[in-house]
């Protein structure tokens, strides 16, 4: 993969920490100062925090989440092959085939970093609207599952295609 297709993943995901933080800060005044962020069954909300807290766990999340699949590269490089749960791996870490494999991988994570971000300010969003809720919060169930789902086709989709980044080796 191209250090210019790492760039445009880089700038879509800049894109995506940047608009979901304005999504969030221009919504947070909307909000109550204690905010419902957990619901049970029947979109009943069951846990609070207030906004500063949201607000950390947020930071928390976003950063965890991003350097966790960026960094998965990163990890790969020093881990021991027998440590890597990947398909084909003593033929794809070759060393002739290494760095050609860290690139194949880095650009998948990449790519499930943004589909994960995506997934995180749609959530935020159903916050927000779960408060607009007339009688109190209330989440709507059927389009977080809904949102969950498509993340999770999107996540699985990503899996297909690391088994087609990887396949298993020419017989020799």
């Amino acid at each position: 993969m191209s250090p210019r297709r790492f760039a445009k993943q880089w700038l879509l995901i800049a894109l995506l920490l940047i608009g979901g933080t304005m999504h969030l800060a221009f919504a947070l005044p909307q909000l109550p100062e204690r905010v419902a962020t957990h619901f049970g069954m029947g979109g009943h909300p069951n846990g609070w925090m207030s906004q500063r807290g949201l607000i950390l766990f947020e930071l928390v999340l976003v950063a965890l989440v991003t350097f966790s699949f960026a960094g998965t590269d990163q990890l790969i490089r020093r881990l021991p092959l027998r440590l890597l749960n990947l398909p084909h791996k003593e033929y794809w870490f070759a060393p002739e085939r290494r760095e050609a494999t860290l690139q194949r991988v880095r650009g998948l994570m990449l790519w499930t970093l943004a589909w994960t971000l995506v997934l995180v300010i749609a959530v935020n969003q159903l916050l927000i609207v779960a408060h607009r809720v007339e009688g109190g919060p209330r989440l709507s169930e059927a389009t977080f599952l809904g949102v969950l789902g498509v993340w999770l086709l999107g996540f699985l989709a990503s899996i297909g295609r690391l088994y087609r980044l990887l396949p298993a080796p020419p017989r020799a």
